[in-house]
């Protein structure tokens, strides 16, 4: 059994699957540099950390997630009087870019190189995404439901488990992927940046006239 919820100490439980992992983290206190040689998931369950990437900040809330590659540099910050609970799922590029081939020819393994090098790529939009609205965020939902009732083994983390991560991780990021493909811009940096600008403005006007 996996003990997250503890009140009285710091914990951080990490589980290894080859090249995955998932660590579980209850904390007060926190500063550390972001470095990452593969596909980052950080989801908070209770709390609030503040994360700052390639010079962009992303307080992650209750219920949000943030999504970060290899590309992505910058630290995280915890500080506060309540344990802050949370998530971080590593992924292995090369999973990510497995099963981007199987789905569209199972006969290569780079059968859509664009896509496939996307989720490592400087183009791979860091962004952080409230976990009621996509198909990841769903799977997270579940998993924070089994952390807080305490019905986790590591035996759970397995291939299969961090296989159907990337499944949904992928079906989410397609149309991401092929509206950054359709911004008119050389230099990544600028595709990304026009497009956060352009999700910002759809965010406002969906909450503003429901």
């Amino acid at each position: 059994m996996i003990q997250l919820l503890d009140d009285n100490i710091d914990v951080m439980n990490a589980v290894r699957q080859n090249d995955n992992t998932i660590v579980l983290s209850s904390l007060r206190e926190f500063y550390h540099p972001v470095t990452s040689k593969g596909f980052s998931i950080k989801y908070v369950i209770e709390g609030i950390e503040r994360y700052t990437l390639n010079g962009s900040h992303y307080p992650i809330e209750t219920g949000k997630y943030l999504l970060s590659n290899c590309a992505s540099e910058g630290h995280v910050e915890i500080e506060s009087n309540k344990f802050v609970k949370g998530i971080c799922i590593n992924i292995a590029p090369t999973m990510l870019t497995e099963i981007v081939a199987s789905k569209n020819r199972p006969d290569t393994a780079f059968s859509d190189m664009a896509l496939g090098q996307f989720f490592s790529s400087a183009l791979f939009l860091e962004n952080q995404y409230d976990a009621k609205n996509t198909h990841l965020g769903k799977t997270l939902l579940r998993l924070q439901q089994a952390i807080l009732n305490n019905h986790l083994e590591k035996e759970d983390f397995n291939t299969e488990f961090f296989y159907t991560i990337s499944e949904q991780i992928i079906a989410d990021q397609i149309p991401i992927f092929r509206q950054l493909q359709a911004i008119p811009s050389i230099k990544s940096a600028t595709k990304k940046d026009l497009f956060k600008r352009v999700s910002r403005g759809k965010e406002f006007i969906d909450a503003t006239f429901i």
